[in-house]
């Protein structure tokens, strides 16, 4: 299993429309449906900051993963523009769902020490989706 975590700080008048787009039933998890190695996404909102949401999509591997964003970039890359327009900051991380190990983020921005904690110390099936 390998999982995409985004974490991204929203826009203060686009809460709403943000937890529309990046939900389990959202933009994003209609788009990745197409692909049967897609697992599905959860939604997460910091409860000490308001604005801040951590996004994990599920995929049986990282190669499903890359190889959908390869046959699909025009489209990925079109949508991500469009719901960029929601957010202030976002950060990518990739980890692996067994272990949540996490590969340095494709961001100069860098990670909070609390998500990173956090998320090593709990396991999927501890976690509250949104």
């Amino acid at each position: 299993m390998f999982v995409i975590l985004w974490e991204f700080e929203v826009k203060p008048d686009c809460k709403e429309r943000f937890e529309t787009v990046y939900g389990p039933e959202g933009n994003w998890a209609v788009f990745f449906r197409r692909d049967p190695e897609y697992r599905g996404t959860r939604l997460l909102r910091d409860m000490a900051a308001e604005r801040s949401y951590v996004t994990l999509d599920f995929w049986s591997g990282r190669e499903a993963y890359e190889a959908f964003r390869r046959r699909h970039r025009a489209e990925f890359e079109a949508l991500d523009a469009e719901c960029a327009l929601l957010t202030t900051a976002e950060t990518r991380w990739a980890c692996s769902r067994a272990l949540f190990s996490f590969i340095r983020p494709q961001s100069p921005r860098p990670p909070r020490a609390r998500v990173e904690q956090e998320m090593m110390n709990v396991t999927a099936g501890e976690m509250r989706p949104f």
